[in-house]
């Protein structure tokens, strides 16, 4: 699944999550080299955040293993 963040018709940023069941215990999710923002204004990563914590939240993912583009600061 991909879940990207949009401002007046602009992509900010975006990342895409790969989810798997694990048995009962539920649902974890996996973000490879990302989420990756457009610019560096901390308000586009915090959106992108909250869009995909809304996301895990609606797909029941339990844990979520995010790793980070090589040349993340």
């Amino acid at each position: 699944m991909r879940v990207v963040r949009a401002e007046r018709g602009t992509i900010i940023g975006g990342a895409q999550v790969q989810l798997q069941s694990v048995g009962r215990l539920g649902r974890w999710a996996y973000i490879t080299f990302g989420p990756v923002v457009a610019g560096d204004a901390p308000q586009a990563g915090q959106a992108l955040l909250a869009e995909i914590k809304t996301f895990l939240r609606n797909e029941r993912a339990l844990y979520l293993l995010a790793q980070l583009p090589y040349d993340a600061y």
